[in-house]
């Protein structure tokens, strides 16, 4: 079993754009799925489009949060949250309110002594973005 200062010291996270994940994390699901699937439901008859692509676009968006948590996870050590929960719409951005503001803490006192994470409303409305900038802190 891995000690908690020996996961800070060897865990490689990439570094990402926070505006680009904003962009797929609402884009996919609210704007994509509505917006394309009704022109092609108008244009093919089949009402069902908009459903399929905004599900398409939330399992899209849940896997880049999952995929963030799972560093996250990995940078601290902590195996508090499931992050197989992050496929699920809107319950992800719960999640990452109640439960990922808090191990980002934890992970930046120990990495960036003295640097906040974003605030945690920012958790709620906008994790995508908020988890992308907080772990660019923790880039190699």
């Amino acid at each position: 079993m891995q000690s908690t200062s020996a996961a800070l010291t060897t865990t490689s996270i990439p570094k990402r754009n926070p505006a680009v994940l904003l962009a797929i994390g609402w884009g996919a699901p609210y704007v994509g799925g509505p917006v394309i699937g009704t022109i092609l439901a108008g244009i093919t008859g089949i009402g069902l489009f908009s459903t399929i692509l905004w599900l398409a676009g939330s399992v899209i968006a849940g896997h880049f949060l999952k995929k963030m948590v799972d560093e996250l996870k990995a940078v601290t050590g902590d195996t508090k949250i499931n992050s197989v929960l992050m496929y699920v719409p809107v319950y992800n951005q719960v999640l990452c309110f109640l439960a990922a503001h808090e191990l980002m803490e934890q992970a930046r006192a120990a990495r960036v002594p003295g640097s906040p994470a974003k605030p945690k409303w920012m958790y709620l409305i906008l994790p995508w973005y908020a988890l992308a900038a907080d772990l660019n802190d923790f880039a190699s």
